[in-house]
């Protein structure tokens, strides 16, 4: 886990989610856990589905939501396209993707995009 500033000045911190399963700790206390960072003022997370612990971050967000609704956070994804294999970009695919992210993730929107 980690976290850094993104975007403008204002200071907005970033939480990164890509290590989630090096922690052993039950859905549960996720859930709780992004409970708190949300309520000490974190709103933007950090996430890739091509990390592990992805599935486990989508799950604790679908069961906070049920508990918290008023809990949001805004999403840096990352989302490599070209992939590695690929020689250029395609769009159908990079939307997608990104209509993947929103639905797991249970956003409207992805706030950021990263290579």
């Amino acid at each position: 886990m980690w976290a850094t500033s993104v975007g403008d000045r204002s200071g907005r911190l970033v939480l990164g989610t890509m290590r989630m399963l090096e922690r052993q700790r039950s859905t549960d206390e996720w859930v709780r856990f992004f409970g708190a960072v949300h309520d000490r003022g974190v709103r933007w997370l950090h996430c890739s589905d091509e990390y592990e612990s992805y599935p486990l971050l989508c799950q604790c967000l679908a069961e906070l939501r049920t508990t918290r609704p008023d809990v949001t956070f805004r999403f840096v994804v990352k989302l490599a396209n070209p992939g590695f294999d690929d020689s250029q970009f395609d769009e159908s695919r990079f939307v997608g993707r990104l209509s993947d992210y929103s639905e797991r993730l249970g956003t409207k929107r992805i706030d950021r995009v990263q290579w």
